[in-house]
């Protein structure tokens, strides 16, 4: 019809938080950095987009940044229950936890705390995360000589207690409903 707007709306709208300047492909980048898609303060503001309209959510090297206590309620608010959340952090025990500009490490522990303790980081909203998995990327070299001098110790085990011998921790999490 003439003059008839029609809105199209998006139905996988996937967002990559903190993709700097090699964003997630196909993802939306929202980052403080002027390159993004949305440039936006993921620890002052909310993120610009409706509840429940976000199919997934993925961060890779961005939480040791930044206090993340809004980010988790905003994800969990803008989040479809059902979708999935990637986070991707230095390994705690790892060089790369300490770089210059990290404000804090994140541990398997605090993201445990994220998902079964969500009493406090939840109690205001109707979602919250649940933890599916955790996995662990070795860092090459380094993890082979490790499983070498230590042949007794699991793969699991060398890449979470023996320093630089794992690079990443990747988190993987569902949004799911807040049962109160």
């Amino acid at each position: 019809m003439v003059g008839e707007v029609i809105v199209m709306v998006e139905e996988n709208i996937f967002l990559d938080i903190g993709g700097g300047v090699t964003p997630k492909e196909g993802y939306t980048n929202i980052d403080i950095l002027p390159c993004a898609d949305i440039v936006l303060d993921v620890t002052k503001e909310d993120l610009p987009f409706a509840d429940n309209t976000v199919s997934k959510v993925h961060s890779s090297h961005a939480f040791e940044h930044f206090s993340y206590g809004k980010i988790l309620k905003e994800i969990c608010r803008v989040c479809k229950t059902g979708s999935e959340v990637v986070i991707r952090v230095p390994h705690w025990n790892s060089d790369m936890a300490f770089c210059a500009g990290h404000v804090h490490s994140v541990s398997e522990t605090q993201v445990k705390h994220w998902s079964e303790d969500f009493v406090s980081y939840w109690f205001d909203g109707s979602k919250r995360l649940k933890l599916i998995g955790t996995s662990y990327v070795p860092n090459g070299k380094v993890y082979d000589e490790a499983k070498e001098c230590f042949p007794n110790l699991s793969p699991l085990q060398i890449k979470k207690f023996i320093p630089n011998t794992c690079t990443e921790i990747k988190f993987l999490f569902e949004v799911i409903p807040y049962a109160r």
